[in-house]
């Protein structure tokens, strides 16, 4: 793997593809942003402004610490001389304690303070990166808890903090609060690939090295998790001193909502989802597209790792980000000329079942570099459609679901998808497998979305939270993205 970023190594016989590909990736992303960069239709007042720096620079530092992490965890337990067997056990801790935790923490968040769930976010980060120094499996285990419990974090609370920031106690208008949150997820995708980059420059400072007879480890791939440390340090303290703390919804913060028990809050959602259609296919669709996705984080590594090529995985992973946000620009392209989001999201699922049949095809014959070439191209698709995936669930979640309980619904979607990981990395299948398995799910959730368009998508509520922002306090919604597979990763 070369130690320089902004080259491939020529000596890999796959070396010009991931270069030829990445520079492609990189024109066609330009030129997409600069046609959907985001806009705002009026002038910005002085409040909405404030809260836009406010929310964006702290949201930059903490997810760039997850970023950052990504395309090194499996390479890292690799490295530490772990089967694929073990490393996907510690995989399955992480998205058992997001499946276990992450039903209650929403509502935690919701009970506690969305800006103390933020500090919780960072504080668990910081230790889940600590654990990566050791090649030791049961300290390594303890991290991928802690970061299970993180990740769920990160998709219920800043949004949730956001949101009741600009509609509970300033009064923003809907313009405003959707114009902060184009940002947010335009910028998200900038620092993923900045965050690949300069991953890749600090995995070549020095290698892993041993330290004396412990398990300790420093440099190496270890190096991207000590600088995730340093940005969700920095992350921690701009929430301290710049945030105020918020409980959501008004009621929130009564005395008598603080006698409602956690339990029942999710007792409230789980019966919110069982009695509504809408819901239960959004939650099918969720659990197939971002199932699909979690697996994809554990195989991708080694799949692109074999003995006729060894990428630099930063730039691989960067490639990927690039890939994704023309995902997401072509959603607001089409979406600006009057498509909807349930046909972009039908789209995407579609899109990504055939980019996974042809890597499992890919898979069944012999290796070469044809063979790598379209492993790799149908990677890129599949980011590509997880681009276009996510604002349009967001989109078609943020009408459906009650504020009132929006954290707690979004982490009990969390339950199944976790659960199809958790059958794919215990069942310990073949790469082939693996990837007829996401087809079939993706294949799924594109028939299963007609259901949606059965009812009508004005039937999903008022408004569309991308162009528009939230009425009456609802969130755009877990935008999830590769961050967020890779946050669970950890």
């Amino acid at each position: 793997m070369t130690t320089n970023p902004f080259k491939f190594n020529k000596e890999d016989p796959m070396g010009v593809q991931y270069a030829t590909l990445f520079y492609f990736l990189l024109l066609i992303t330009i030129v997409l942003a600069w046609a959907s960069q985001p806009k705002v239709e009026k002038a910005l007042g002085a409040e909405a402004r404030r809260l836009k720096w406010l929310y964006l620079a702290v949201w930059y530092v903490c997810v760039a610490g997850d970023w950052l992490q990504g395309p090194y965890v499996y390479a890292l337990y690799d490295a530490y001389g772990f089967s694929r067997h073990e490393i996907s056990q510690l995989f399955v801790a992480g998205f058992g304690s997001s499946m276990f935790f992450g039903t209650f923490v929403g509502s935690f968040a919701d009970k506690i303070g969305r800006k103390r769930g933020c500090q919780l976010y960072c504080v668990l980060y910081i230790a889940s990166c600590c654990t990566k120094h050791f090649a030791n499996y049961w300290v390594l285990m303890v991290g991928r808890v802690t970061g299970g419990i993180a990740t769920s974090l990160l998709f219920s609370g800043f949004e949730s903090w956001l949101v009741s920031e600009a509609c509970e106690k300033r009064r923003l208008d809907k313009d405003a609060l959707g114009h902060i949150f184009a940002l947010m997820w335009f910028g998200n995708s900038l620092v993923a690939i900045i965050a690949g980059i300069l991953g890749d420059v600090t995995v070549g400072f020095g290698g892993l090295t041993k330290l004396g007879e412990t398990a300790f480890h420093v440099g190496g791939f270890c190096s991207p998790f000590d600088l995730a440390i340093l940005l969700l340090v920095v992350g921690l303290l701009l929430i301290s001193f710049l945030w105020e703390e918020n409980y959501g919804t008004s009621e929130a913060s009564q005395p008598g909502s603080e006698q409602e028990g956690l339990a029942k809050q999710v007792m409230d959602g789980a019966q919110a989802i069982a009695s509504s259609k809408k819901l239960m296919i959004i939650m099918g669709m969720v659990a197939c597209f971002e199932g699909s996705m979690y697996t994809f984080v554990f195989n991708w590594t080694p799949a692109l790792s074999n003995k006729l090529s060894t990428p630099a995985f930063g730039m691989v992973f960067a490639s990927f980000m690039m890939a994704y946000m023309c995902g997401s620009s072509t959603f607001d392209i089409l979406r600006g000329r009057g498509a909807s989001a349930i046909q972009l999201a039908q789209l995407a699922f579609f899109l990504g079942a055939a980019a996974f049949l042809v890597a499992g095809i890919a898979f069944m014959v012999s290796l070469s570099v044809t063979t790598m070439g379209l492993i790799y191209s149908g990677f890129i698709l599949f980011e590509f459609c997880c681009g276009l995936y996510f604002p349009s669930v967001s989109t078609i979640k943020g009408q459906a679901v009650p504020e009132s309980i929006r954290s707690t619904v979004y982490n009990i979607y969390r339950v199944p998808m976790n659960a199809i990981v958790l059958g794919v990395l215990l069942g310990n299948i073949t790469m082939t497998s693996v990837f007829v398995t996401c087809f079939v799910l993706l294949t799924w959730a594109g028939l299963s979305i007609r259901g949606l368009k059965e009812e009508g998508e004005k039937d999903l509520g008022a408004f569309d939270v991308l162009t528009a922002g939230p009425i009456l306090g609802g969130a755009k919604g877990d935008v999830e993205s590769y961050g967020a597979a890779t946050a669970t990763a950890q």
